[in-house]
């Protein structure tokens, strides 16, 4: 009789019964626990939010996104160790070990977190109305730096690279001018440094501008401008309708006017402001890539994976912003007016890319948007001299 129920036993004892593991392999979940809700510091570092945040998100996930506690582990727990894996790109073994849990565990949960995180992207990151992308952002009819000149202003767009592990002959397509394996992403954020719009997938040898035109013909959701509406891109992008590019062969960077020395004609000191106003997305790309590391460190994932990572630490950056809670990398974002471009997008233009913008920039819509520039370029010169 032992015999016979001894399969039934052994399985009811491995997966029903499950203990952590030794706390000699690690904190374990309850010394960390002790850590993130009594030192704001530990919390912060550890799980890139602050503890109020962290509580919030645990309630949103499991009353809205179907997250579970069981029997040996906690939705907090399986949040938490989601949170360290994209914090600090840590390899799930060494989670496994500082948590005290078998990796095949973290493994489980980081995929139920992943999947729950990836749709409240899903929500976080919904498409904006047309009468939405009409109104006036919060804060840029305040700033008499920007208005009235860019009043048709309704976000900064740019692209960015995010690591990914890509094997066999496949990892060519991904190969970035860096000589990295990435995926090209597309973002659009607001002045509040929230991202509005994502567009992943694109492999890393891919241009801005090709990205852009694969998110536009290939995703409903992708927020087209309305009529008199655009935002503001860099050179890797063409000026056309919707679209406010920056003018070619003059300064154009904040680092380059910081020696001091004025704008020296009338499309200088337009791509001063340009640059200054549209610096808003390279500061949210900072402080997304700041907080997840995963994106940017070494590639542990692959592309299916990665893509869902992007969405995903996307939504936790604005669920924190939107949590209006002090949260340091954001008020350093905020009273940073530059950040180093290099680091965070995208700015080289091959042959073939300059002359497919020039291919758009010919056009009627190109034609529109040169008429829009030169107005503001225009009224920004007559209000400084």
């Amino acid at each position: 009789m032992e015999t016979l129920f001894k399969p039934v036993i052994d399985y009811y004892k491995k997966y029903y019964c499950r203990q952590p593991m030794g706390t000699e392999w690690g904190l374990g979940w309850c010394n960390i626990k002790t850590r993130i809700y009594n030192y704001p510091r530990d919390c912060l570092h550890l799980l890139r939010m602050r503890i109020e945040v962290f509580t919030n998100l645990c309630e949103t996930l499991r009353t809205e996104f179907g997250m579970k506690s069981t029997r040996n582990i906690s939705v907090e727990e399986t949040l938490a160790l989601f949170l360290v894996i994209c914090g600090h790109n840590m390899a799930q073994h060494s989670v496994g070990l500082l948590f005290g849990r078998a990796q095949e565990t973290v493994g489980r949960k980081f995929k139920e977190c992943l999947q729950a995180c990836t749709k409240l992207s899903g929500r976080l990151l919904r498409k904006q109305s047309a009468e939405q992308l009409r109104h006036v952002p919060r804060g840029l009819r305040d700033d008499n730096r920007y208005w009235p000149y860019f009043n048709g202003f309704i976000g900064a767009m740019d692209g960015t690279h995010c690591t990914v592990m890509v094997a066999g002959a496949d990892a060519t397509r991904f190969y970035n001018r860096h000589s990295q394996t990435s995926i090209n992403v597309l973002a659009i954020c607001n002045l509040d440094l929230l991202f509005t719009y994502i567009f992943v997938g694109c492999p890393g040898s891919v241009h801005d501008a090709r990205v852009l035109s694969y998110a536009m013909e290939r995703d409903p959701t992708f927020p087209t401008p309305p009529v008199l509406k655009y935002y503001l891109v860099d050179s890797g992008y063409a000026n056309t309708r919707g679209f406010l590019a920056p003018f070619r062969g003059h300064r154009y960077h904040l680092t380059q006017f910081q020696d001091g020395s004025p704008p020296r004609d009338e499309e200088e000191l337009f791509n001063r402001w340009h640059s200054s106003l549209r610096s808003v997305i390279e500061r949210t790309f900072g402080v997304w890539k700041k907080k997840w590391r995963i994106l940017s460190e070494f590639p542990r994932y692959n592309v299916e994976t990665q893509n869902k990572l992007i969405l995903a630490t996307a939504g936790l950056h604005n669920f924190i912003r939107l949590s209006q809670i002090p949260d340091f990398d954001f008020d350093s974002a905020f009273q940073s007016d530059a950040i180093s471009r290099e680091q965070f997008s995208n700015n080289e233009e091959s042959g073939v890319e300059s002359s497919f913008l020039q291919e758009q920039e010919t056009t009627a819509d190109g034609t529109y948007m040169q008429t829009i520039r030169e107005g503001i370029k225009q009224q920004i010169w007559d209000a400084y001299h």
